[in-house]
């Protein structure tokens, strides 16, 4: 497995490190920076494809999985955290939502100066349909399990090294399992 070293089981036992090509070891991280960028854009535009006729975007789905994850009482400083944005994209990004009725801003009956940020309607049916959608399914199911899990870790200690670098915690969709 590659838990303990965050190598590829096929190489683990030989103490060998995948490179691609013929660059040296100390090219290989941008080789890996490369890679995680194209992946990540093809990805996405997988995302955006599918969510065309249901006349959302793959930024606004996002946001309402966080909200869904978050509970019913997301502040914009919540959400923020869920989706690893700036709290004024995320702001920005809700009231464009709210204009188009799938979100309603509401001020905290307990502390008045809280606005929470809920579904409506329309935004629950857009969520329900958007999670109907497959293309991450496609995009991880081109991987084994065994990657899958490997990329997962891999990705977690990329995530905690960034944190721990930038001074940040980790976004709660980090603490679940």
């Amino acid at each position: 497995m590659c838990a303990a070293s965050g190598v590829p089981s096929k190489f683990q036992n030989r103490g060998e490190i995948p490179y691609m090509g013929n660059e040296k070891p100390s090219a290989y991280p941008y080789k890996l920076w490369q890679l995680l960028r194209i992946a990540r854009a093809f990805g996405m535009e997988m995302r955006n494809h599918e969510l065309k006729d249901l006349g959302i975007t793959r930024c606004q789905a996002t946001l309402f999985l966080a909200m869904r994850s978050a509970g019913e009482k997301a502040t914009i400083a919540d959400l923020a955290r869920w989706t690893g944005q700036q709290p004024h994209g995320v702001s920005a990004l809700v009231s464009r939502l709210e204009a188009q009725g799938y979100v309603n801003r509401v001020r905290d009956l307990e502390r008045k100066n809280l606005v929470r940020v809920e579904l409506t309607e329309k935004g629950k049916v857009a969520y329900e349909a958007a999670r109907q959608r497959d293309s991450i399914n496609t995009f991880f199911g081109s991987l084994t399990e065994e990657q899958q899990h490997c990329l997962g870790e891999g990705l977690e200690a990329l995530i905690d090294c960034a944190a721990k670098e930038l001074r940040v915690k980790k976004p709660p969709c980090m603490m679940q399992e």
